[in-house]
């Protein structure tokens, strides 16, 4: 088999105006950080995995006076960003790699949707703790399994005709993030997210829509067949 890769992202950021239309995943992240967030004036956030900057346009309407950092692997989608949030501070850099900013460390660290991409996310997690100021917060948003059970997943687009394995949904027990968190005398406080309506399904089956279950009227789901459990781990 060959090495998976992520192939995705390009098509869902880069051809897509999204700005305007804030996820509500976004909103959960504003309610979180509003409940620690006193002087926000002082207070500098990253986000992690930025790509053309949504969350962070979304978020500096709700915080105005936070100064804003985003860092992504991708120069594309950063040429992007730059022109929908000038006003933030931006810089290609792997989450992999130390620093994740020269010479900074932060009052907030964002990261949603990356970790699920590695098989093995002991170095992301200790990297996006390293980049704590004392006393900080990471939200991490993921799916997250409330049984200690990890899950490494693979898919191919067999319509595509490219024999290509894509990575980004593997699903991490909530254990696996405390066990980590607890080797840096870190706790972890988890939110639930649940989408509050229905989303129809789309072209592309790799991208989440809902169906009703008995247990969740708007259960988000793929066309792996895997329901999707979101979480936000707040880690401080």
């Amino acid at each position: 088999m060959k090495k998976a890769e992520r192939v995705a992202d390009d098509a869902i950021y880069l051809k897509e105006e999204r700005h305007d239309e804030p996820k509500e995943l976004f909103k959960k992240l504003s309610s979180i950080i509003s409940e620690f967030v006193v002087h926000e004036d002082e207070l500098c956030m990253l986000d992690v995995g930025c790509a053309t900057g949504e969350l962070v346009y979304y978020l500096e309407k709700q915080f105005p006076n936070v100064s804003y950092y985003g860092i992504d692997v991708s120069d594309d989608m950063l040429n992007l960003a730059k022109r929908k949030i000038g006003f933030a501070k931006l810089n290609n850099q792997s989450i992999l790699e130390l620093p994740l900013w020269v010479d900074m460390q932060f009052d907030v660290v964002l990261c949603l949707g990356v970790i699920g991409i590695f098989d093995e996310i002991e170095i992301t997690l200790s990297n996006l703790i390293s980049s704590l100021k004392d006393g900080g917060r990471l939200l991490l948003s993921e799916q997250f399994s409330d049984d200690s059970i990890d899950v490494i997943m693979r898919y191919r687009r067999v319509d595509s005709g490219e024999n290509v394995w894509e990575s980004g949904w593997n699903i991490f027990s909530m254990k696996t993030i405390e066990d980590i968190a607890k080797q840096y005398d870190k706790k972890v406080k988890w939110h639930e997210f649940r989408m509050p309506f229905g989303i129809e399904k789309s072209d592309d089956p790799m991208r989440t829509w809902t169906i009703e279950t008995e247990a969740n009227r708007h259960q988000l789901i793929l066309g792996s067949k895997q329901l999707i459990d979101l979480y936000v781990a707040e880690i401080y």
